[in-house]
């Protein structure tokens, strides 16, 4: 009896030991299936953020390149330059006026009005634009003044013709600026100065209107004068 025992044990034993052969490597197989899938997949991932960090530094590149060119193509073409210069000329739009011009004229003149000074020399710099306007006239408007020459845009102002005293809008490209800051000084606190060709072939130079008696809606207009 016993030896029939044993004989069907022997069988059990070796089925429950081919099972458990079996799902042991099939534990095997799968960890190495799914081990193989994750190495797989970091590789992927690696390989395919490399390309795109290159490609995000490339774009940012290109963007703060793009963005300083337009800054200086839009400084070049608007911001006014102080005493530029190209040779023994100062440069400057079609109405320029160079400081060669300017400092070759003895003076302006102011003939016939009242309240305004009775004539301004100019001094400039050649290379810097700095120089002094002389003020000659009323004590209050009178003295020499630091002031600096800049190209400017293409602008239209308005002025009082100096022989008609009649209105008329001219195009200009060379302002002077009064250097000083003395909000008790008539002469620098009124707005700045123009140069530019007249009709006459002359230069004129465009200045605040001193005296003051015009209308609101004229209050931008500036006095022409002449050499």
């Amino acid at each position: 009896m016993e030896e029939i025992n044993m004989r069907s044990e022997r069988p059990r034993q070796n089925w429950l030991l081919v099972t458990a052969t079996i799902i042991g490597v099939l534990i095997l197989v799968m960890l190495a299936f799914l081990i193989g899938k994750v190495m797989t997949g970091n590789q992927s991932s690696a390989a395919s953020s490399a390309p795109r960090t290159s490609s995000s530094q490339s774009v940012s590149s290109s963007q703060s390149t793009s963005s300083s060119a337009a800054t200086t193509t839009s400084s070049a073409s608007q911001a006014p330059e102080r005493g530029q210069k190209s040779g023994s000329e100062t440069v400057g739009g079609p109405y320029s006026v160079s400081t060669e011009e300017l400092n070759a004229l003895s003076a302006f003149h102011v003939s016939g009005m009242m309240n305004m000074p009775g004539s301004i020399t100019l001094d400039l710099n050649d290379q810097s634009g700095a120089g002094t306007a002389d003020f000659r006239g009323p004590d209050y408007l009178s003295g020499s003044m630091n002031v600096t020459y800049y190209s400017i845009p293409t602008t239209s102002i308005r002025i009082f013709g100096a022989k008609n005293h009649s209105i008329r809008t001219v195009k200009v490209n060379s302002e002077i600026r009064f250097d000083d800051d003395n909000p008790s000084n008539e002469l620098t606190t009124s707005g700045s100065m123009y140069a530019f060709k007249n009709r006459d072939g002359g230069i004129s130079l465009a200045i605040p209107n001193y005296a003051g008696n015009v209308d609101d809606s004229e209050r931008d207009v500036l006095q022409e004068v002449l050499q």
